[in-house]
């Protein structure tokens, strides 16, 4: 099979490390805008181009498109009309209505798009899951998130959100991947937002620090810390709080189970293994997967309708962030 990459920053270069641990698989093609980004190492292949229309018009059965947001909706759609199928990093698109243009697109051209929902494949979140549908936890009660990012100074923040695109701040970029994360777990999706407070510290134009409390229903609900932190510090942690137990999850690196008086830690992968190796422990069974997928030998785990529930979530956040603006 071969596979084209479009845009090749951090995650362009991971998908292709993780595609080169795929048999029967050749990236044949990438397309960066800026040509001091393409790796010498990376000589032997066939082309590097700087317009991902060249990319669309080469021999290939798919294309990754890990470009900044703002244009995802131009390149997937183009992508679909050339008749090749799609991972498509998230953001989808700016908003829930260019994600649902993309969809619409591949289900025209009859290709199969998926969407990188992170954490359906981390390792520890698969276990994680599992503990939860076995019981083990007993009744969820709630749910508790903090995605918690380093950034060593304001102006990379700034820098930041303003090159992703998205112009909705990180309760756009991160709260995607935590409200698929809860839909994922709880197997259902929220009836409305209760509280949201949030700040613009970094930027003027972007929410960079939010906390919420999105239910569920049934007096479920799921609260989020979604924000920024001093460089150095991180946390990415997820809580199921149950009847009989309580299962936290702590991203690419494990989980623990707490059952009573009991509680099971599980490493997920080396502590002092690298960012790159950490990435990579869900992106290869991603591609595997969309690979497998592509071949018709299995369908995924997530769709693009479970892409756009999440986006339908950020997006009512982002529409009462603008009508209940808060400032610390």
């Amino acid at each position: 099979m071969k596979i084209g990459i479009i845009g090749y920053g951090l995650m362009g270069r991971l998908y292709r490390e993780a595609f080169a641990r795929v048999s029967g698989i050749e990236v044949t093609v990438v397309c960066a805008r800026h040509s001091q980004r393409l790796d010498p190492e990376f000589a032997h292949t066939p082309r590097f181009v700087t317009d991902y229309r060249a990319v669309l018009s080469s021999d290939l059965d798919a294309v990754v498109v890990a470009t900044p947001t703002v244009t995802h909706v131009e390149i997937a759609r183009s992508a679909a009309r050339a008749g090749k199928h799609i991972l498509l990093e998230v953001p989808m698109g700016v908003n829930l209505d260019e994600a649902r243009a993309i969809v619409e697109e591949a289900r025209l051209a009859g290709i199969k798009l998926l969407v990188d929902l992170s954490y359906r494949y981390c390792p520890e979140h698969v276990e994680a899951l599992r503990a939860v549908r076995d019981g083990r936890v007993g009744r969820i009660l709630g749910l508790c998130d903090e995605l918690v990012l380093p950034m060593p100074d304001r102006a990379m923040a700034v820098r930041y959100l303003e090159s992703v695109g998205s112009g909705r701040g990180l309760t756009q970029l991160m709260g995607i991947l935590a409200f698929d994360r809860w839909n994922w777990f709880l197997g259902s999706q929220p009836v409305g937002l209760q509280r949201i407070l949030s700040s613009r510290f970094y930027s003027k134009d972007h929410d960079d620090w939010a906390s919420l409390l999105v239910d569920y229903g049934n007096g479920l609900a799921g609260v989020a810390t979604i924000g920024w932190a001093p460089y150095g510090f991180s946390s990415q942690r997820f809580r199921v709080f149950g009847e009989r137990g309580v299962v936290e999850v702590r991203a690419l690196e494990g989980y623990s189970l707490v059952e009573g008086i009991r509680r099971t830690d599980v490493t997920s992968c080396d502590p002092a293994s690298k960012l790159t190796e950490r990435f990579l422990m869900f992106l290869v069974p991603l591609v595997q997967e969309f690979v497998a997928w592509v071949r018709e030998e299995s369908l995924p785990r997530a769709t693009a309708e479970d892409a756009l529930a999440a986006h339908d979530v950020a997006d009512r956040v982002y529409a009462h962030l603008r009508r209940v603006p808060f400032s610390l």
